[in-house]
């Protein structure tokens, strides 16, 4: 069973033959590759090579493409979208394609925003973003908070984030979401 296959088995059904190996290691990436972690993000070539890098050292059974909020930027994120074409073609059947956006929260406090003002308005950023990035060529589309998310804050999280789970559905990719902190609550969410 190719990494693709298994990923999607393991995420859809719990059927793979084994438990699939799927790091965030962008930063790891781009130090196997000499780089800076911030240039990866400004070209595509330099992206691509150094996740490939990263999969043919330590056989990885999805390739993660975590972009900082600065790469996600309208202007920024053609380059995200062309190396996760550039993957999706390289690797074949051979690798899953997991989108990692930062979460609404994570994204309010880049920018400096009101969270609760701005919620819904950065969930519907975060499906903007997923269709420029070609959600068609993903496997998952992940979001990953790395606010701290609290028992009053679930909620509203769930409903910024819902219009995201629904596109990943309509494209038959996985959704996760993914908390360095939070409440039981997070896990009723509607990511897969």
């Amino acid at each position: 069973m190719e990494g693709r296959e298994r990923v999607r088995r393991h995420l859809g059904r719990g059927e793979a033959d084994r438990p699939p190996l799927i790091i965030f290691a962008t930063a790891f990436a781009a130090r196997l590759e000499q780089a800076e972690p911030e240039l990866l993000w400004e070209d595509a070539s330099l992206l691509t090579r150094a996740l490939l890098r990263l999969h043919s050292l330590f056989g990885v059974d999805a390739l993660v493409i975590e972009p900082p909020p600065a790469a996600l930027e309208a202007d920024e994120r053609a380059i995200v979208s062309d190396a996760i074409g550039r993957l999706r073609t390289t690797v074949g059947e051979s690798v899953a394609l997991v989108i990692a956006l930062p979460g609404p929260l994570t994204l309010a406090a880049a920018r400096d925003a009101d969270t609760a003002a701005t919620l819904e308005d950065l969930g519907d950023e975060l499906v903007e973003t997923a269709h420029a990035l070609g959600p068609e060529r993903a496997d998952c589309l992940a979001v990953v908070e790395r606010t701290a998310v609290s028992s009053g804050g679930a909620e509203p999280l769930e409903e910024a984030l819902t219009p995201l789970w629904n596109a990943a559905r309509y494209y038959a990719a996985a959704s996760m979401l993914v908390a360095a902190e939070g409440v039981p609550e997070l896990g009723e969410s509607g990511a897969d």
